[in-house]
């Protein structure tokens, strides 16, 4: 059939407007946020439909591992952020590890010696669950651009297992770390 977007013949404005209601209340309810925006009304099943497809095509994209980022040229540095949380979910085990990364190339950086400096480009990766998981993921990431030698840097909060996988995988020149204390920490995980 013709017209459809993400299979649904419901316009993308709208199909996000239904995804953010349904996260935000249950789907019973989450149907009356879009009708007070655009008077039309929204079942629960759209509800739960639409955002079933989201959450699908999500995981399909966490699965992603090919480097979305033009190729570096000789000169140019690959910055990667790395960190780690813990998310509260609804699962028998409620707290779980969150490992989120994003790289960006040095000729991405615009402004850099500004207050108002900005990427024009970067790449995102993340994963729900333990650190090998994540690093198998962000080292193919890492590894598409080919040679690096000493021009990654990473940039971290300085948790050990970062710093140890890290040093694992790649020669560095630069490891900018800030140790931190987070200004929210789940109470079950202060005492550890």
């Amino acid at each position: 059939m013709q017209g459809l977007v993400n299979g649904f013949a419901i316009s993308p404005f709208m199909q996000a407007l239904i995804t953010y209601a349904g996260h935000l209340e249950c789907f019973a309810k989450s149907g009356e946020i879009p009708e007070k925006f655009t008077r039309v009304k929204v079942s629960p099943s759209q509800v739960y439909r639409v955002t079933d497809r989201v959450g699908e095509s999500l995981e399909e994209e966490e699965k992603q591992t090919e480097r979305i980022l033009p190729p570096l040229s000789k000169e140019d540095v690959l910055y990667v952020e790395i960190d780690g949380s813990m998310l509260c979910t609804r699962e028998k085990e409620p707290w779980k590890e969150v490992r989120p990364g994003r790289l960006f190339k040095e000729s991405d950086c615009l402004n850099p010696d500004s207050n108002s400096f900005y990427l024009s480009a970067s790449q995102y990766a993340a994963r729900l669950g333990n650190s090998n998981d994540f690093g198998e993921r962000l080292q193919k990431i890492i590894d598409s651009y080919g040679r690096l030698d000493h021009r990654p840097v990473f940039i971290t909060d300085g948790a050990t297992w970062i710093r140890e996988w890290i040093a694992g995988h790649y020669r560095v020149r630069y490891l900018i770390s800030a140790h931190t204390f987070p200004f929210y920490f789940p109470p079950p995980f202060i005492s550890q």
